[in-house]
């Protein structure tokens, strides 16, 4: 498992063969950091055609960030959206092309990662 956030690849060898696998971005490399959170995200619905809500419930934090990650790791899209007091429904309806992308949410050091299919 990578220990630092990043683009990897798999290499598998066999023999003298050995093939490499596309580049993936990987931006949460701790468990242990999401299992000490107080603070949840949903993604609804998923897959979607550009239209989706995120959901997020804990505890009263400061100052949340969302973003919207492609699969190169590029942020295509930041929104603040303030402090939390128990739960916080945010919409999008964004134009992009079909393909995977990544909700990513931070609060302070508390970091969350959801897949989002664009069909």
């Amino acid at each position: 498992m990578p220990s630092t956030p990043g683009q990897y690849a798999v290499i598998v060898t066999e023999g003298a063969c050995s093939d490499t696998s596309d580049c993936y971005m990987v931006l949460n490399t701790t468990v242990g950091q999401l299992e000490q959170s107080n603070i949840a995200m949903e993604v609804f619905p998923n897959p979607s055609q550009g239209q989706f809500s995120v959901r997020i419930t804990g505890v009263n934090h400061e100052s949340i960030q969302l973003d919207i990650v492609n699969i190169q790791g590029k942020t295509l899209l930041s929104r603040n959206v303030g402090s939390l007091h128990n739960e916080s429904t945010t919409q999008f309806n964004v134009n992009l092309a079909k393909g995977i992308y990544f909700v990513k949410m931070q609060s302070g050091s508390n970091v969350e990662v959801k897949r989002l299919l664009i069909h």
